[in-house]
């Protein structure tokens, strides 16, 4: 009994473990998608929170890469090394065509 003398429930470590699970389990039913609908979201991305996509190791060195002033270009010019050499000028510029209406 506590000083009001009420009783008082003392819950093992077994049912606060379980209490605990239990309300996991109760907020992952509310929030997981189903196959009729997804997950309920806040509406709205939150940039500010979003992890890093680019791993850095301390102590390792940093590499920076050039940067492509033309994806286009670069992506035209891979196409062009990739056509066979025995295509016929016609095959050539279509498949040239094509690459590039494709980017």
């Amino acid at each position: 009994m506590n000083a009001g003398g009420c009783p008082v429930a003392v819950m093992s470590e077994t049912d606060k473990r379980q209490e605990q699970l239990n309300a996991v389990r109760y907020y992952h039913r509310l929030s997981k998608h189903s196959l009729l609908a997804y997950a309920p979201s806040p509406g709205f991305l939150d940039w500010d929170s979003q992890p890093n996509p680019f791993r850095r190791y301390s102590g390792a060195k940093l590499i920076t890469l050039p940067l492509l002033k033309n994806i286009r270009t670069m992506i035209i010019s891979t196409c062009i090394q990739r056509i066979p050499q025995q295509a016929s000028l016609h095959v050539r510029a279509f498949l040239l065509f094509s690459s590039w209406h494709s980017v």
